[in-house]
């Protein structure tokens, strides 16, 4: 039998990835709609980021509702933040995995013969 492999990642690191994913976005927004001459097209995005619920309080106050299916959100802005909190989420696995990676690496020693004839 294949044993699930239990994802365990550092809720402090998952916060900073998934704060910085968050400034990116309202970043770009921001950028994008004073570029736009006339009225933005709606998007369940850019109805977060005009409503100032696209920030991280927000977002880990809605996570919990959006695992059990019970946030009062439309299914849109639902779709939006689950995608955000995704690509939070591989984002720390990935780093994490890197600096473990880095940990693991065996560390060369130099031998003084070694350092000698250098």
């Amino acid at each position: 039998m294949d044993e699930e492999k239990k994802l365990k990642i550092n809720g402090d690191h998952f916060t900073k990835v998934l704060t910085k994913e968050i400034q990116e976005l309202n970043i770009v927004l921001k950028i994008q709609l004073a570029n736009i001459k006339g009225r933005a097209r709606r998007s369940p995005l850019l109805n977060l980021y005009e409503s100032g619920r696209l920030n991280i309080e927000f977002v880990l106050k809605e996570m919990p509702k959006l695992n059990n299916k019970t946030s009062d959100l439309p299914t849109g802005e639902r779709t939006v933040l689950k995608g955000i909190i995704e690509k939070a989420i591989k984002q720390t696995v990935l780093e994490e995995e890197e600096e473990k990676a880095e940990k693991e690496k065996p560390k060369k020693k130099t031998t003084k013969a070694k350092a000698k004839k250098e």
